[in-house]
């Protein structure tokens, strides 16, 4: 094995155990999210009960608004249920919030892995990635004799590197899963989420599109973003 090889296994290794740390710190981050299940039954309780204690300025608005109308509605007996819903409501949409968030920012965390594993692999395996690259390019005989073929190729192929953030998830998964064949975790079983399936990631990345380009919030539910992540 050559010392040029060596040193890029070397590189290689050093960049692999940065990504697996920013990774791992992303990920903790949030999956804290998940502990957000925890407190919503005391975070319903405590906004109804700040709309009925008068501290939300809800309860005035209700009194007036059922004043101001001819609605045979007592305002007073009927503003704890709807202190009740607006609780709900409000649990709720924190939840939505929650779900879009995580899925918003696994996302960011997957594209991260993708185009540095990419890399990494153009890097190690430049022979695999040379079907990407642009054959008809027109190059100078000025550059082919000034840097050779060989540097021209390492040129294209970093520039390859670079463009690959401009592609989708799925189409970096997929070309990374052509060249550098998955290895799918033993302990999970294929009727769960996390189970790895390029379907499943191209249902999330629209997901995320819609979250992201479309405003896509109505109905979002926790667990989506939990199984998602």
């Amino acid at each position: 094995m050559s010392a040029i090889h060596l040193e890029k296994l070397g590189l290689a290794s050093k960049k692999c155990t940065e990504l697996f740390h920013r990774t791992m710190i992303s990920q903790a981050t949030v999956s804290s999210g998940l502990e957000i299940q925890k407190t919503i039954p005391d975070l319903r309780r405590k906004v109804m009960l700040s709309h009925l204690s008068g501290e939300s300025s809800f309860r005035q608005l209700f009194i007036d608004l059922f004043q101001n109308t001819s609605a045979s509605v007592n305002a007073p007996d009927a503003f704890p249920k709807m202190a009740e819903i607006l609780a709900k409501q409000t649990s709720v949409n924190l939840e939505t919030i929650v779900s879009a968030s995580m899925i918003v920012l696994s996302h960011s965390t997957a594209d991260d892995v993708f185009t540095a594993v990419c890399g990494l692999s153009i890097d190690l395996t430049p022979e695999k990635w040379e079907s990407e690259l642009n054959l008809q390019r027109t190059v100078s005989l000025q550059d082919v004799f000034d840097k050779g073929t060989e540097a021209i190729k390492v040129s294209e192929l970093a520039s390859l590197k670079n463009r690959l953030g401009n592609k989708s998830l799925p189409d970096r998964a997929a070309l990374l899963f052509e060249r550098v064949p998955i290895r799918l975790h033993k302990d999970i079983p294929n009727d769960e989420s996390s189970y790895y399936r390029e379907s499943r990631l191209v249902e999330v990345d629209k997901l995320r599109h819609k979250i992201v380009h479309e405003g896509k919030l109505q109905g979002l539910t926790l667990q989506e973003g939990v199984d998602a992540t």
